[in-house]
C-alpha cells in the first residue's frame, strides 16, 4: 500500500509504488490519478530517460539536463527575474542589444540589427555627426585661426571715373582650406562740388580674381555739394575657400561729377581693418 512519502505510478495497467529512498522504473505511460494529477513526496528528483537525466528537481530548482529544451511561446511564464537570465543575446527586435558586451566609454550607435560601438577617438576630440545616413565619428575640434590686418596708408585716395573699384590697400590672407568669418571696418570719407555721389565698398577674393557674392555695402552718402560726409562701413560675410586666399578690400566712387575728397582713411579717430575667425575647417 502507498504512504503518505510514495509515489504511485501506473503504467500499461501495472501500479508500481516508489517509497523513500527506492529507485523504481515505469515503462509505458504514466497515468495520473483521478484528479488528474499526481503527488511527488520527495525533497529531490531525478527524472531519467534510460538512464540518462533529463529533468532535475532540486529543492525548488528545476533544471533541464542532457540538452533538454522547453518549447511554446513562454506565454505563461511570469515574474522571472533579469538576474536568472545568464546566457545568450536579446535582438534588438525584442528590446535588446543584438551584442554580447560594448567598448568602455564609447558612444553607442544605433542599428536595426544591432547596436554598435563607435570608435573611442583620443582626449580632446568632439562626436561630429555625419548626417542621416551614416554613423558618426569623434573629429578634432577647430584650431583658433584668426587673423587682422589694418590699412596700409593713413589715406587712401578713389581717383578712378564713377563705378570703377579700386584696391584700396586693405586685405588679409586666410591661410588654408576651411570656412571663414570675415569682417571688415572701412572709415570713408566724400564731399563733392558738383552732384551728388556716393562710395560703395565690397570685398574680393583677388587669388581667384572674384568678388564675394553680396558683400556690396553703401558707405559715405553727400546729401549736399561742398559738404563734408564720413562714414564707417561694416561687411561681415562667411567665406569658404578651398585653399588659402586672399581678401581684399574695393571701393569705388559713384555719382558726382566733381570730387573735392573721395577717400578711404585710417586714423586714430576712425581706423579701417580687416580680421577672419577661422569657424571650420
Amino acid at each position: 500500500m502507498a504512504t503518505a512519502k510514495s509515489v504511485v505510478f501506473t503504467a500499461n495497467g501495472k501500479t508500481q509504488e516508489a517509497q523513500t529512498g527506492d529507485t523504481q522504473y515505469v515503462s509505458g505511460t504514466i497515468t495520473p490519478g483521478p484528479a488528474n494529477f499526481f503527488t511527488i513526496n520527495a525533497a529531490n528528483i531525478d527524472f531519467q530517460i534510460n538512464s540518462v537525466s533529463k529533468l532535475q528537481l532540486t529543492g525548488t530548482t528545476l533544471a533541464a539536463q542532457s540538452g533538454v529544451n522547453f518549447s511554446g511561446d513562454g506565454s505563461g511564464l511570469t515574474a522571472i527575474a533579469a538576474s536568472g537570465i545568464t546566457t545568450g543575446t536579446l535582438a534588438t527586435a525584442r528590446g535588446g542589444t543584438g551584442v554580447s558586451g560594448f567598448t568602455n566609454h564609447a558612444v553607442l550607435l544605433g542599428g536595426t540589427s544591432s547596436i554598435t560601438s563607435a570608435s573611442t577617438g583620443v582626449s580632446g576630440q568632439v562626436f561630429t555627426s555625419a548626417g542621416s545616413g551614416a554613423d558618426g565619428a569623434y573629429a578634432d575640434t577647430v584650431t583658433a585661426t584668426f587673423g587682422s590686418a589694418s590699412l596700409s596708408t593713413s589715406t587712401f585716395t578713389l581717383n578712378a571715373a564713377n563705378g570703377v573699384f579700386q584696391d584700396v590697400g586693405l586685405s588679409i590672407k586666410l591661410p588654408s582650406a576651411g570656412t571663414y568669418l570675415v569682417t571688415a571696418s572701412v572709415r570713408n570719407d566724400i564731399n563733392t562740388s558738383s552732384g551728388i555721389g556716393f562710395i560703395v565698398i565690397k570685398l574680393q577674393n583677388s587669388t581667384d580674381g572674384t568678388d564675394i557674392a553680396n558683400s556690396e555695402r553703401m558707405g559715405a552718402n553727400s546729401g549736399a555739394i561742398n559738404q563734408y560726409y564720413l562714414a564707417n562701413t561694416e561687411i561681415t560675410e562667411i567665406i569658404t575657400v578651398t585653399a588659402s586666399k586672399t581678401i581684399k578690400v574695393l571701393a569705388s566712387r559713384n555719382s558726382a561729377t566733381t570730387y573735392a575728397v573721395s577717400q578711404v582713411v585710417n586714423a586714430s579717430d576712425g581706423r579701417s581693418r580687416i580680421q577672419y575667425v577661422k569657424i571650420k575647417p
